[in-house]
């Protein structure tokens, strides 16, 4: 039997048709990159039941002393299961944010069993990622401006295509992709 996978991201990059609110509009274009990157692990066991934007997540609200994202994270866990999903999978821009990819840790660690999570912050943006796939592979490390200024004006079909045309063997051990796809495959 196939794991339903709800997916969250910041917009259509991530979510790809998904990040529409109205089911029609969801016929016509590519799942996004966080559905790209389940899919370089693992393309046969999964399919996507449900997924929400970042910014449409209610925060969890037991726990107020924890920061917004851990909020987050626990709230989209809670969409998940509402969804009767087995394995939540996101991808949020940590903008160079080192307490965001933190926050968004300490979310996982957080959520309670019964619900696999696959997630994590592509860093510094999820264009970095694509320009890893395209053979970039300090792309992690170079800024924002310098990352939207290599990956141009990406379409969310042209970063997916880059994920799945690129070679999972050539990411480095120690980028945040490379965490995300090992969870993703362990999980997978």
């Amino acid at each position: 039997m196939k794991k339903r996978v709800f997916l969250a991201g910041e917009g259509k990059t991530e979510l790809g048709r998904w990040a529409s609110q109205v089911t029609r509009d969801r016929d016509d274009e590519s799942n996004g990159a966080v559905a790209a990157l389940l899919g370089k692990v693992s393309s046969r066991n999964w399919e996507v039941a449900d997924a929400c934007k970042w910014k449409d997540i209610k925060k969890y609200r037991a726990g107020d002393f924890k920061s917004a994202e851990e909020r987050n994270v626990l709230g989209v866990a809670l969409k998940a299961r509402e969804s009767n999903c087995d394995l939540l999978a996101f991808v949020r821009d940590s903008d160079g944010d080192y307490e965001r990819i933190e926050s968004i840790h300490r979310g996982i660690e957080a959520v309670s069993e019964g619900l696999e999570v696959v997630g994590g912050c592509a860093h510094p943006i999820i264009e970095a990622w694509a320009l890893v796939f395209r053979g970039e592979l300090a792309a992690e490390k170079l800024s924002k401006a310098k990352i939207q200024q290599q990956a141009g004006a990406l379409t969310t079909n042209a970063l997916v295509e880059l994920i799945q045309k690129g070679d999972l063997a050539t990411v480095p051990p120690d980028t945040h992709l490379r965490r995300w796809l090992d969870l993703a495959k362990a999980k997978l």
